[in-house]
């Protein structure tokens, strides 16, 4: 047969066109043929089945090809996730930006998805839902018809916050041997409750250790000396999240 027309499809992409036959041959050139498989994590190639159909004529009947599987691949990527500010503080609201390369002619497009968390798209800056603590596990690009799914560095620091420190009094001026209580509370610009314990101290003597309790604490003396008293409470940190801190206030007792 020459100059007939050969129709040729797949089983994913289905229609891909017509080549018509030289001398018997028909050829067909396409760049339609595309990933269309899952893009979960650790999905290789596809096999796509492919197919030719000649249509025929008044000489010659028209006849099916067997199926010829076409091993279809995606380019290879890379990447990475970067927050804005960067570093933050524990607890500070951020934002991602999705950074996605690939070692073919298309862009990649899709999302990268941070592990039980969120998704973020290409293309697009979004705030991070984690909140006050990086993702536990790491972050992937999900791929699309012609770039592989890869792994994601997570480009963010996530620093110990600062805190303030404040002491109150119940009663200022108070009267010598009468019971003053002292409050202190423990803030962080971003933390909605400050964990550690306060130790309040005047004149060189510590009172003893108060355990925060939703970043407050108090602590009742009545030893007090006549005149002007220091009172100074120091924050010490539960864990690393965050810095210490120390506040004051003058008791005057008379």
């Amino acid at each position: 047969p020459d100059g007939e027309q050969v129709y040729f499809s797949t089983d994913k992409e289905g229609d891909l066109g017509y080549g018509t036959t030289q001398a018997g041959v028909a050829t067909l050139t396409t760049s339609d043929l595309r990933y269309t498989g899952s893009n979960k994590r650790g999905g290789g190639g596809q096999r796509q089945a492919a197919r030719a159909q000649y249509v025929g004529d008044q000489s010659y009947q028209a006849s099916t090809s067997r199926v010829v599987f076409v091993d279809i691949g995606r380019y290879a990527t890379s990447g990475y996730l970067q927050g804005n500010p960067d570093p933050v503080m524990y607890c500070q609201p951020f934002t991602l930006t999705a950074n996605i390369s690939s070692e073919g002619p298309y862009a990649p497009t899709g999302i990268v998805a941070v592990e039980d968390l969120q998704n973020v798209p290409i293309g697009q800056t979004v705030a991070y839902r984690g909140g006050c603590r990086p993702p536990k596990r790491g972050s992937y690009y999900e791929g699309d018809a012609y770039n592989d799914w890869s792994e994601v560095s997570f480009n963010q620091t996530f620093n110990s916050t600062t805190t303030a420190t404040t002491i109150k009094s119940s009663k200022n001026p108070s009267s010598q041997g009468k019971p003053v209580t002292f409050s202190v509370t423990v803030k962080a610009p971003y933390a909605p409750v400050v964990e550690g314990s306060v130790t309040p101290s005047s004149g060189g003597n510590n009172w003893g250790t108060v355990t925060l309790s939703n970043s407050r604490g108090s602590i009742t003396t009545s030893s007090l000396p006549v005149g002007q008293n220091t009172i100074t409470a120091t924050y010490t940190p539960g864990n690393g999240d965050y810095l210490p801190s120390s506040g004051s206030i003058v008791q005057t007792v008379q």
